[in-house]
This record gives C-alpha cells, structure tokens and sequence, in this order.
C-alpha cells in the first residue's frame, strides 16, 4: 500500500450497499418452537447438535429454552 509521510492509505470495502435485500426472515410456529425446546430440555441433549438437525441456529435455540424457562406458555396443550 502507498504510504504518505506519517499516514498509510486504506481501502475499505461495504459488505452491503444500503437498500441491498437482505435475508428473509423466518418465522416459526409456538408449536415447532414448543417441540424444539421440549427436545432441548430433555437429558443428556446436545442443544447445538439438535438445532442444526431441526435447521435453526444454536443461539435461536437457546435463547427459545431461555424464554421457556424464565415464563413457561399459559396456553394449555403447549408443552
């Protein structure tokens, strides 16, 4: 790279231009997410290695057995 007195010059790079699409979001049903988290929270459960079967990232998943745990579905047939 060219270089002035004290100062290197940089070239950067945007990843995404503004206004470029972007990934469609995916929405899931409480019932996919409720036998998600009831799979999770069974014994011995690897959760990483279970969201990546069922194609939902690690931290979706976690963050799903999270909420459960801290305020579990009113709704009755839900887990």
């Amino acid at each position: 790279m060219p270089t002035t007195g004290g100062f290197q010059l940089v070239e950067a790079f945007v990843g995404r231009l503004d206004g470029a699409l972007v990934g469609k979001r995916r929405r899931w049903s409480d019932v996919f997410k409720a036998q998600a988290v009831t799979a999770a929270l069974e014994p011995g459960v690897n959760v990483s290695a279970l969201a990546c079967r069922l194609g939902v990232s690690p931290p979706q998943l976690f963050g799903w057995r999270r909420a459960f745990l801290v305020e579990p579905p009113a709704r009755p047939g839900i887990l």
